[in-house]
């Protein structure tokens, strides 16, 4: 077919040559001429929501979409350039923004009284399947991604268990503080430190490198009493965070510092009751000063 020469065409004429190659399915050729229109009459809203069609079923849909939005710039009503739109963005994978303009399109369908049987609903309905589609594949990825190898989940186990283990010390050892003579106390004191023991021992064979099983230690020896042993788990969690760059505020220092006030409040306690314990009453103290005299006067 020769090439037709446009430069004296008016853009409307221009405008009816592409709805013919576009009729025919030369969409590119149609394009151009659309484009030729849009050149001598830039105000027309058909014009670019012609071309943004062309773009659609060429596939080229980023290029559509400008074309929809100028469109309804010039024309708000235009429900071609909305359904236009909503295919670029279906085809785009964009199933939100799909959705959204092509009900825009529907409802001014159904505003104007236009019947376009189911031209716009088959759409909507598709891109509706698509978003689930979509929403269901995020979902079973999220699935996949939260399953673990059987050393990460024993690892995690046993950080559950010890923050488990963790609540309970501390629960006993505020009941046990009022009575640390009482037998159970001295049950739970043997018992449950071993079982402490054990459970990060073993957390921290998994991963030396697991900081949260120093630091759950650390607590898990601070609610038994045991400040010594504390300080050691808490100052080995609190060198594994700087070590690793990992920020956790004053979450472990705090309880360090608890820990060793606690370590000195003890040994405050101790001094003060060998204090307590050199000390005489009165009659023990004439008592020996008698036994002094006798023995003064036996000599």
């Amino acid at each position: 077919m020769d090439a037709i020469d446009t430069n004296h065409l008016p853009h409307n004429t221009l405008k009816d040559i592409g709805n013919g190659m576009y009729a025919a399915g030369r969409y590119r050729e149609a394009a151009q001429y659309y484009t030729e229109a849009i050149l001598k009459q830039p105000d027309i809203s058909s014009y670019y929501s012609n071309r943004a069609l062309c773009y659609v079923q060429m596939h080229e849909y980023a290029k559509a979409l400008p074309d929809c939005r100028r469109s309804i710039e010039l024309d708000e009503s235009n429900l071609k350039a909305y359904f236009f739109a909503g295919q670029a963005h279906l085809g785009l994978g964009q199933w939100e923004e799909a959705l959204t303009k092509l009900l825009q399109a529907h409802n001014l369908a159904l505003e104007q009284h236009r019947n376009f049987g189911d031209d716009i609903t088959s759409v909507i309905r598709l891109a509706k399947r698509k978003r689930f589609e979509a929403e269901d594949e995020k979902r079973r990825q999220e699935e996949i991604s939260l399953q673990v190898s059987p050393a990460v989940l024993v690892h995690a186990m046993l950080n559950f268990a010890a923050l488990r283990l963790l609540s309970v010390l501390v629960s006993l050892s505020s009941v046990f503080q009022c009575k640390p003579s009482s037998h159970a106390r001295s049950s739970f004191s043997f018992i449950l430190p071993r079982c402490v023991r054990h459970t990060f021992s073993r957390s921290i064979e998994l991963d030396e490198s697991n900081l949260k099983a120093y630091f759950f230690a650390g607590q898990a020896h601070l609610g038994l009493g045991q400040w010594e042993e504390a300080l050691t788990k808490l100052l080995q969690a609190h060198n594994l965070a700087l070590e690793q760059h990992r920020n956790f505020g004053d979450d472990i220092t705090s309880v360090i510092r608890l820990a060793k006030r606690k370590r000195f409040e003890a040994e405050d306690e101790k001094r003060r009751q060998e204090e307590i314990s050199l000390q005489v009453s009165p009659a023990v103290l004439v008592h020996a000063m008698l036994n002094f005299a006798a023995l003064r006067v036996a000599f």
